[in-house]
């Protein structure tokens, strides 16, 4: 009769859905079965050094080919001298312009501008030799824009500037190609390249008056005045005694500037008082008068 009882009780509890099962937790800490063979494999799998002591693999077949040439500039320093750069950047960088690979610039870490080891100047190099300027973009944001600007000097074509998106960073790039060929730049519409709210601009103009003895370029410098080194007023002093025409001075639209340009012209060797007279400031022109006989100098 019990046993009766007691299978009448588990068909009812069979009916109702309470029949117990045996669960398990598996090794990895969260996966739940009912059968512990069903578990996920758990076992580490077996991983390689590679050849180059730095990479790690499943399977040694994947392993990168081993270079001697790269591992060995990477078993080099890396301590800087007194100029900032290290045994490891000067071997990459010839290594980079070897095999004309800009990927092997970006293993260089010296970054200053007063030496040639950069990864800038690196891609600049492999740019200009395979005649790709483009290849500057691939040497990493933070090196792309002194790239095309040494790829300007290079090239000594300021264009190389016109890759570079900021603006800022691109009147740096002009700026440099300028004051790196001051003396032999033929056509000085570069400095119309400079944006206008560039510092630089007046500094192009003045430099283009006085190369071409053109007074029109000093016409486009925006500064004036006894403290603006390149202003207008000294543009035009600068020319008018590289041409011998002081009367230029008289060109100019105010007083003050024209009083600084024969200030300009009278005060350069070898000298002359007699266009200190043209000077409307007794002060300045005094002035003017004793540096012109040498009484003094600044």
């Amino acid at each position: 009769m019990y046993n009766k009882l007691l299978l009448v009780m588990i068909i009812v509890l069979g009916l109702f859905g309470c029949i117990a099962t045996t669960q398990y937790l598996c090794d990895d800490g969260k996966t739940i079965v009912s059968d512990v063979n069903a578990c996920p494999d758990t076992t580490p799998a077996q991983q390689y050094l590679c050849e180059d002591g730095r990479t790690v693999v499943a399977d040694l077949s994947t392993c990168p080919p081993y270079d001697e040439e790269y591992e060995s500039c990477m078993q080099t320093s890396t301590e800087t001298d007194y100029y900032s750069y290290s045994d490891r950047d000067v071997c990459f960088y010839n290594l980079a312009l070897d095999r004309e690979n800009v990927t092997l610039c970006k293993k260089i870490r010296a970054t200053s501008d007063y030496y040639d080891y950069t990864a800038a100047n690196c891609a600049a190099q492999i740019a200009y030799i395979s005649n790709e300027p483009t290849l500057c973009d691939d040497v990493g944001a933070i090196a792309v824009a002194d790239c095309y600007s040494a790829l300007a000097s290079f090239t000594e074509d300021p264009g190389m500037c016109d890759y570079i998106s900021s603006t800022t960073k691109k009147d740096d790039c002009i700026y440099a190609y300028i004051s790196s060929n001051l003396y032999y730049i033929s056509e000085w519409s570069v400095c119309d390249a400079l944006s206008q709210y560039s510092d630089n601009r007046d500094y192009c103009y003045y430099y283009a008056g006085i190369t071409t003895e053109n007074v029109s370029y000093c016409d486009k410098i925006v500064e004036s005045g006894y403290y603006s080194y390149y202003d207008k007023s000294g543009c035009y002093g600068e020319v008018a005694e590289a041409t011998d025409n002081p009367g230029l001075c008289a060109l100019l639209e105010t007083q003050t500037d024209r009083d600084d340009c024969y200030y300009s012209y009278a005060t350069t060797y070898p000298y002359d008082t007699s266009v200190c007279n043209n000077i409307i400031s007794s002060y300045y022109r005094e002035n003017c008068l004793d540096y012109a006989n040498h009484s003094y100098y600044y």
